[in-house]
């Protein structure tokens, strides 16, 4: 009998083996090794965006986009600049960057320094929240009035909007085409640039004055309590007093 169980058993093992054809290697296809690849984690992209004084027009948009490892603070970098109403031209600055701590304001002042390809001396901006960065230019401290120095960090990539942008009671609403409810436009990047031109515009207060702009959207909770959607304006692209959405 405990032969029988034991010629049974060499036959069940025979009947369940499958042949592994050895590969070009020679190797059977349970002794292959695979190898691991390394994965190369995605470089981060900071994006910063201001209107800055200009002498003779509005405002200098600067666009500052920072790349980087996820581990490091040094890397590359694009600077976008463009004087606003003065002519259409984008004038682009590549090159190196990095942060450094300390200057002659405070040791634990944390500087981003951009080196511009063929250039030996860093632009500064120091770093005053982690949404916030002041151009301070050749210096590594602010000037004495910053506000109007200041970039602000993009959260979402932009998108190209059509609608009504009103100034009213020191706030700002933009309705999109065929929107019921306008959005609560936030008083960074080119808001003040905005307000300014529907100042200039406007014929009537409170009127609504149609502008296309880019920009990004967020919902969030209102001083009410309840959860309004609010616009970050990047760009201001055109305005049209007396036009209407199609």
């Amino acid at each position: 009998m405990k032969g029988n169980l034991v010629l049974l058993l060499i036959g069940f093992l025979l009947a369940c083996h499958v042949e592994k054809k050895p590969n070009s290697e020679g190797l059977a296809e349970e002794d292959v090794i695979f190898e691991a690849k390394e994965i190369v984690p995605e470089p981060v992209r900071e994006i910063y965006i201001g209107v800055l004084p200009c002498a003779d027009c509005p405002g200098i948009r600067k666009e500052l986009k920072l790349t980087h490892d996820p581990e490091k603070q040094e890397g590359d970098f694009e600077l976008k600049q463009n004087y606003i109403e003065r002519d259409t031209t984008t004038y682009l600055t590549k090159g190196y960057w990095k942060s450094t701590i300390g200057n002659e304001d405070s040791h634990s002042a944390l500087l981003i320094q951009t080196y511009p390809e063929g250039q030996k001396k860093a632009d500064n901006f120091l770093k005053i929240t982690t949404e916030q960065l002041v151009d301070c230019g050749k210096k590594t401290t602010p000037p004495k009035d910053q506000y109007p120095y200041v970039l602000y960090k993009v959260k979402k990539p932009s998108v190209k909007l059509s609608g009504y942008f009103r100034y009213f009671a020191d706030a700002a609403t933009f309705r999109k085409c065929k929107a019921k409810t306008p959005m609560i436009v936030e008083p960074v990047i080119l808001y003040k640039y905005a307000e300014q031109v529907y100042m200039h515009q406007k014929k009537n207060p409170g009127e609504e004055i149609y502008f296309t702009i880019e920009g990004y959207t967020e919902k969030k909770p209102g001083e009410s309590g309840q959860t309004r959607e609010y616009l970050t304006i990047t760009k201001v692209l055109d305005i049209k007093p007396g036009f209407k959405c199609q």
